[in-house]
């Protein structure tokens, strides 16, 4: 098992997430910055993710939100072994434009539970939300 004694850095996130979750990059998805407090993901959208009438996906917005929350979590505890155990999203309006950027926050890291907020935004339009996500993580 890897240590949990301290955070992870971006680049160490980055290969985490590449050899253990590959469908980030499926998904078109990159962390441009991460922090304990604060990650934001890159949502480029491959034509592969495009609904009809040309929006993107919503479980490519609903990835972006789950890899911001892990990425927080191995970068403020350093738990590869954390797991989502709740999350809802709200798609307020279709996702048109790339790149988006999906910013996840932490509300609360708790001994046992954090609670993840994240908003989706076009980058060009940060006041324009397309999506609004909440999730639970349990640490190991």
């Amino acid at each position: 098992m890897e240590s949990q004694s301290e955070g992870w850095s971006i680049e160490r996130v980055r290969v985490h997430i590449d050899e253990h979750l590959p469908v980030a990059n499926l998904l078109g998805l990159e962390i441009k910055a991460l922090s304990p407090s604060s990650c934001d993901v890159v949502i480029i959208n491959p034509p592969s993710l495009l609904r009809p009438g040309g929006s993107i996906a919503g479980p490519a917005l609903f990835a972006a939100a789950d890899i911001g929350n892990y990425a927080i979590i191995l970068a403020a505890r350093g738990d590869p072994s954390a797991v989502t155990i709740d999350t809802a999203i709200h798609f307020l309006r279709p996702a048109m434009t790339s790149p988006m950027l999906a910013r996840t926050t932490p509300a609360r890291l708790g001994r046992r539970l954090a609670i993840m907020e994240t908003v989706i935004f076009d980058e060009t339009e940060p006041e324009r939300l397309l999506a609004r996500a909440t999730s639970t993580w349990a640490f190991s």
